[in-house]
């Protein structure tokens, strides 16, 4: 709690897009982390994470990805692990760490843009973490502004991601280079 690593820094990765054993994967991820610390249940806390995707964190739930019908993900993986489970949306998080730690620390307002596998924004507006009443205010890549056609991981087409995002750039320079465009994207 001050700041310091217990069993060192681990990164997992996990398909969420049509993976089925993406949950069990996260549970698989998260009891290793435990086992890894040497520390006894007792001595933790609670479990937080965050994922991509249309958050409720008020419910806990994930509603781009990882539904289970009849209860929520975070009930759901607090009875397989035992300890409690907070869940927020990647973007709104990086929000808040600057909020916490950053230049909005000294600002009342602050609009934060992350570009990366998706273009994200997380507001701060009276010092606090702006969500709108559905919680949803920072999902900024998944407005609809081209008629690409492109499919979004939301499920819907033209959305901002399907432009702007890293993975897109990524795409584009990939189908350029096969076109014989010279990036030093691709080599």
């Amino acid at each position: 709690m001050n700041n310091e690593f217990v069993g060192g820094v681990q990164e997992f990765e996990i398909n969420l897009t049509d993976n089925e054993s993406a949950v069990h994967s996260l549970i698989t991820c998260i009891k290793s982390v435990i086992v890894s610390s040497a520390l006894l249940l007792d001595k933790f806390l609670a479990i937080a994470f965050t994922m991509p995707g249309f958050i409720d964190a008020f419910l806990g739930n994930n509603l781009s990805f990882l539904k289970f019908p009849g209860q929520t993900l975070v009930t759901y993986i607090t009875q397989q692990i035992g300890l409690p489970v907070l869940i927020e949306n990647d973007f709104t998080a990086i929000a808040l760490a600057e909020q916490k730690f950053g230049l909005p620390l000294a600002r009342n307002n602050s609009m934060i843009v992350n570009l990366g596998w998706g273009v994200g924004r997380g507001m701060i507006i009276n010092k606090e973490i702006f969500k709108g009443h559905s919680g949803f205010a920072g999902e900024f890549s998944h407005l609809p502004l081209h008629k690409n056609g492109k499919l979004c991981s939301c499920g819907k087409q033209g959305r901002l991601e399907t432009e702007a995002s890293l993975l897109a750039i990524g795409a584009k320079a990939v189908e350029g280079s096969k076109q014989g465009e010279i990036s030093s994207l691709v080599k």
